[in-house]
């Protein structure tokens, strides 16, 4: 059995896991949904592999209200972090 998948943004996608993700995307047609879903997923993708670029093992965070992320959501939450300095209002 062969396994479909389309490239966005050069990320190869699986399209069972592009059909989960299109749920999340609202749009005034079925491809913009899907291009919206592709170009999620490529991000996280590239945020995921830039993470084990840089050896990041985060420990997942809980909210306010108790809930926990999961362990991708950490190693996105910290590469974040890492790469991006945020300069504080004036």
């Amino acid at each position: 059995m062969t396994h479909m998948t389309s490239v966005f943004h050069g990320v190869e996608i699986p399209e069972a896991l592009l059909a989960g993700e299109m749920q999340n995307h609202r749009a005034a047609s079925l491809s913009e949904a899907r291009a919206q879903a592709g170009r999620a997923l490529a991000i996280r993708a590239r945020l995921l592999a830039r993470a084990r670029d840089l050896g990041l093992h985060p420990e997942p965070e809980r909210n306010e209200d108790g809930q926990e992320e999961t362990a991708e959501e950490a190693l996105i939450r910290a590469v974040l972090s890492v790469e991006i300095e945020v300069s504080p209002p004036s």
